[in-house]
């Protein structure tokens, strides 16, 4: 139920601060961002909560204690309760059918016999079903987060309201029911009742047709990965906490009056302040590294020619080194903020606190600054204090092996590409 409050008895309670010279309301969110809104445009404050979708009620997060603190869901997706099956998908669609194979499997290329590549791990994209049904954290587990579910829970074969399936007793107790729903494939329900296979959000390494699953039946239960993507199988989702680092401090969200109205950060991903240069990290890695170059980057084989798909665009995954140090709304600016950024703002090559860079004046004013920090490759830091190459969450297009930055020094700014390997600086953005 909306609850509505009039502005000026709003304002007394001192929920919000009023700028008596400037007559601005200004909201600051958890996450860090502050919203700025003219007090004579403000008639009325709404409060209000966003309506779950009624088809895919969001289940309960349950601490089981596992070691990661990584919670599991009390029921499936597309169920309202721990007994029922929910929905069958096929391996990164996000609907149900009527048919499932090959013929209707929205990753499959019939004329070639070929899986579209659409991720190594698909948790926290638009391919993970979980995630796009209950929005937040929801994800559909990793294999590794299956794996720990395994080594550390007790299972029990059983009955939940006449259901058979597993309860899975966690550490510390607490306990989740995994009903045996079986598996769509073609236009039939198979093993309902018998066992259960559980989508992971991993594929298989060198085997595009298989994903990770969680089987089990009555006297077992272990990884599967013969499962074809194209069947449909149940999915428990898992709910993964997004704090920020304790040793990566978050930034402020900088307004600075852009259309799309993204936020950019005042400061580099693990940096304190605007003119640190913060750390540099490889496209898709989420560490630092001493040494940066194909044998050490993780996602890929040893060469530029065995780079992993990873995504097309990998803002708010678990790749995205912005979101997994500093969690909320926090992101990789993908490359058409970096081109909303140069389009809209001006630029001045600028000395701050001793630190060459560039200042950065949006539409309102506002200014952001982005320290020169040049980049990392081999052992060395090259280019510091003449160019700055900050990484977008972009993928260059037909290039595996690149992903979209931008460049500035002295005299310009522009967006190019640039191997996945090297050690570039990161500056979020806020949407």
């Amino acid at each position: 139920m909306k609850k509505y409050i009039l502005l000026a008895a709003f304002v007394a309670a001192g929920v919000i601060s009023v700028s008596q010279t400037q007559d601005v309301m200004t909201v600051k969110m958890k996450d860090g961002t502050s919203h700025e809104f003219k007090v004579e445009d403000v008639s009325e404050v709404t409060f209000g909560s966003s309506e779950i979708n009624p088809s895919y009620p969001v289940a309960e997060a349950i601490d089981l204690g596992l070691p990661s603190g990584t919670l599991w869901a009390s029921w499936n997706v597309g169920a309202s309760k721990p007994e029922e099956s929910g929905g069958y998908y096929a391996w990164g669609e996000t609907e149900e059918k009527d048919y499932y194979d090959w013929s209707t499997y929205t990753h499959y290329d019939e004329s070639s016999s070929i899986c579209y590549h659409i991720g190594d791990d698909i948790a926290g994209t638009e391919y993970d079903v979980a995630h796009v049904k209950w929005g937040g954290s929801w994800r559909i587990p990793t294999r590794a987060q299956q794996d720990e579910l395994r080594a550390n829970c007790t299972r029990k074969w059983t009955q939940q309201n006449g259901v058979n399936g597993i309860q899975v007793i966690g550490p510390n107790g607490n306990s989740i029911f995994l009903p045996a729903a079986g598996y769509r494939m073609y236009d039939g329900l198979y093993n309902e009742r018998v066992h259960g296979n559980y989508w992971s959000s991993s594929l298989r390494p060198g085997f595009e047709n298989h994903p990770y699953s969680l089987y089990f039946e009555s006297y077992d239960w272990y990884q599967d990965y013969d499962s074809w993507r194209d069947l449909g199988l149940s999915v428990r989702a898992v709910y993964n906490a997004e704090k920020p680092h304790d040793d990566c401090p978050v930034a402020e969200a900088i307004d600075l009056g852009l259309p799309s109205g993204t936020k950019w950060a005042s400061w580099n991903v693990g940096a304190s302040k605007p003119e640190e240069s913060g750390g540099y990290y490889a496209w898709g890695e989420t560490e630092e590294k001493d040494y940066y170059w194909w044998e050490t980057y993780t996602h890929c084989d040893g060469s530029y020619s065995t780079c992993h798909h990873i995504g097309d665009d990998i803002a708010g995954t678990q790749y995205d080194v912005a979101h997994v140090k500093w969690g909320g709304s926090w992101r990789m600016p993908s490359v058409d903020q970096f081109k909303e950024l140069v389009n809209n703002c001006t630029r001045t090559w600028t000395t701050q606190n001793g630190v060459k860079g560039t200042l950065v004046t949006g539409p309102n004013g506002r200014t952001i600054f982005l320290p020169a920090a040049g980049y990392r490759w081999y052992d060395y830091l090259y280019s510091e204090g003449q160019y700055g190459h900050y990484c977008a969450s972009s993928l260059y297009p037909d290039h595996e092996d690149c992903a979209y930055y931008l460049h500035f020094s002295s005299g310009d700014w522009y967006w190019y590409y640039f191997n996945r390997h090297f050690g570039l600086s990161v500056r979020a953005v806020c949407p």
